[in-house]
């Protein structure tokens, strides 16, 4: 098929209503050469399931009396108010005049990743049985592409546009990918599972509670919560089959990941890292190739230095724009090197350890409203090449911390303190400025060496993660039978 017969098709997919209610259709842009751009909009995923399958109405009209109805769907067939009657009563039957689809040798472009996975799995597999092409391309290449003074509503038209004109862009959607969204679909379905089967657990345990308490034959001193609650969780039918169910989810979920090369080749074969955990980790990052850069994945999953220096977390005034799940699935892991003392992170946990406790080798008493600027200062020595002693350190107050910022530098050579005297003289503004509240506290503790140097790992393993997964994609769009048609 040439190139002036082929349908470029641009989707823009999205939740089909947000949380007040507002419509959020999916919005459809069919290319054909010398033919204005049509627009589609599919308002449900009974009409996305439509266009799947090549069956969505797009004009209608009235049924015949003698109509068979037999070679329509069951909801193409309409009944609505009679055109031009003054009451409800009379009715008319609609069904479609025409319809629209995916077609036989169509070239469907999307965004990688998001809240079209679905649909684009099964674009994918349809695509299978009729020759046609679906492809999708990174969010942050579309948003490189969008024309000054586009916004998102054009993204249909810049897609098809895009696939027609710089095909290169995008990468195909194979049955790899597919079992990649499948794993993300077995990961949810697992936990609503593992929520379902908890809440009921609570509901058990709380009635039990009442029925002892609340009891007006009058306590039973031999009756235990403990013994009568386990006792009840085997007899309630409801709890079983939620159990049956949460274990059969979670056989899915290690079926599906172990179809997934990401899984067997990068994550298996970490110690500590099991399906629960990767699974997390797979389903939030979704795909590498969203990621144009490691420092982007680091700061999606929430394991990134701020530019102030300080280490990402959660802090009154400001928005935690990481992904929740991911940095929680990668603290668990963390929490598994530290319990694998004979595992390759571990021991790089370890040596962060160390690294941290040689660079801070005594706690330091502070009050807790001044913590980040004594930090602020110490990191301005240190790359400085000052270390300056803190044995017994304690700043309480203002005074204290000022007199350990003039120790650092009467410490700095001259040519530093000339080089770097405007960023000596914020510092001293800063510390001025500053107010002091709150109670004191001790800052490079044995605790807090440990969660510093459990981040530092993890954000180290997160960069591993990046040029290891991209690696493998790379391998896998350098073997010819991928990037085709998906078997």
């Amino acid at each position: 098929m040439s190139t002036e017969d082929t349908r470029f098709v641009g989707i823009r997919h999205r939740v089909k209503e947000t949380a007040i209610g507002e419509a959020r259709p999916t919005q459809i842009a069919i290319l054909v050469a010398g033919v204005k751009p049509r627009l589609i909009e599919l308002k449900t995923e009974r009409h996305e399931l439509d266009f799947v399958l090549g069956c969505l109405p797009v004009s209608w009209r009235v049924a015949r009396k003698d109509e068979d109805f037999s070679q329509f769907l069951e909801h193409h067939i309409v009944q609505r108010k009679k055109h031009g009657s003054k009451t409800t009563d009379e009715k008319e039957t609609i069904v479609p005049n025409s319809y629209e689809g995916f077609r036989t040798g169509d070239t469907i472009a999307m965004i990688l990743g998001g809240s079209g996975d679905f649909f684009a799995f099964a674009l994918s597999r349809k695509a299978d049985e009729i020759d046609a092409q679906v492809l999708r391309i990174p969010s942050f290449v579309l948003k490189q592409k969008r024309s000054w003074g586009h916004d998102k509503n054009e993204d249909a038209i810049l897609l098809a546009e895009l696939i027609r004109d710089e095909p290169e862009l995008f990468w195909p959607v194979t049955l790899r990918d597919r079992e990649l969204i499948l794993v993300r679909k077995r990961k949810s379905e697992r936990v609503d599972a593992m929520k379902a089967r908890i809440a009921c657990e609570q509901r058990l345990r709380q009635r039990v509670i009442g029925a002892i308490f609340c009891n007006e034959d009058g306590l039973d001193p031999e009756e235990s919560p403990e013994n009568t609650f386990e006792v009840v969780k085997l007899l309630d039918t409801a709890f079983g089959a939620l159990v049956t169910e949460e274990k059969a989810r979670k056989k899915e979920l290690s079926e599906a990941l172990e179809k997934l090369d990401i899984y067997r080749r990068l994550f298996k074969p970490i110690n500590g890292c099991g399906p629960a955990i990767a699974s997390r980790i797979i389903s939030a990052i979704i795909d590498i190739r969203r990621f144009e850069t490691a420092a982007k994945l680091k700061a999606f999953c929430g394991v990134h230095v701020l530019p102030d220096g300080k280490f990402a977390r959660r802090r009154r005034g400001q928005v935690s724009n990481w992904h929740p799940d991911a940095r929680q699935a990668l603290f668990l892991l963390g929490d598994q090197f530290n319990r694998r003392p004979d595992s390759i992170w571990s021991k790089k946990l370890r040596k962060h350890k160390a690294k941290f406790r040689e660079t801070h080798p005594h706690p330091v008493m502070a009050k807790s409203t001044i913590v980040g600027i004594f930090r602020e200062v110490e990191r301005f020595f240190l790359s400085s090449g000052v270390i300056l002693e803190t044995e017994n350190l304690k700043i309480n107050n203002m005074d204290d911390l000022y007199e350990f910022l003039q120790l650092g530098i009467h410490e700095l050579s001259e040519e530093i303190r000339d080089e770097k005297s405007g960023r000596i003289k914020e510092l001293q503004e800063k510390i001025d400025n500053a107010s002091v509240s709150g109670n004191s506290s001790k800052i490079y503790t044995a605790s807090h060496i440990h969660k510093m140097a459990l981040w530092r790992t993890l954000t180290k393993f997160v960069e591993w993660l990046f040029r290891e997964w991209w690696r493998l994609e790379r391998e896998v769009a350098a073997q010819p039978a991928q990037g085709k048609k998906a078997a």
